[in-house]
């Protein structure tokens, strides 16, 4: 077994546990220490906390999206829908949680990440993510960035630049 995969898996569990269970957010927001974030990043979540209650087919808004590549993206007001989890910061709802400690696996074999992706789609449920990311990663090294592949992959990706998330309060 990989150790770094349930170490992480744990950490993760701990952090929902700490703020669902014993502080009993309605939501929190979870950001990995390796990631730099846009100037509207606690705007995003802030203005998108109401879809996460109003639309129980959505469990999560994420700062990131996989396809945000600078080539690609253009419009920093656009979000879109998602079956796939993007992570690497994203605010999660207290009912998502009690949902997912459901299902939680106490050893992995595969990241926790991508065992919620999995969880989650067969559920049908959904992500709200940003056309233009909110965060990047600004790391050398850690548990799933290794490779020049990968830096440059991150390279490649976009940061919003706004100051506010679009007009939103």
């Amino acid at each position: 077994r990989d150790y770094n995969t349930a170490k992480i898996a744990h950490h993760y569990w701990t952090a929902f546990e700490r703020a669902f269970m014993e502080h009993r957010f309605e939501h929190a927001v979870f950001l990995e220490e390796d990631l730099a974030v846009a100037p509207d990043f606690l705007a995003l979540f802030r203005s998108t906390a109401w879809l996460l209650k109003a639309d129980p087919s959505l469990w999560c808004v994420s700062a990131w999206n996989d396809q945000g590549f600078y080539a690609v993206v253009s419009d920093e007001c656009r979000l879109q829908r998602t079956t796939y989890f993007p992570g690497l910061g994203f605010m999660l709802s207290r009912t998502a949680w009690l949902e997912l400690r459901e299902m939680w696996v106490d050893t992995p074999l595969m990241g926790w990440d991508y065992w919620t992706r999995t969880a989650f789609r067969q559920r049908g449920k959904e992500c709200i993510q940003p056309e233009v990311p909110r965060t990047h990663h600004i790391s050398e090294h850690g548990a799933s960035v290794r490779t020049k592949q990968q830096h440059k992959f991150f390279a490649a990706m976009a940061l919003a630049r706004r100051s506010s998330s679009c007009g939103a309060a």
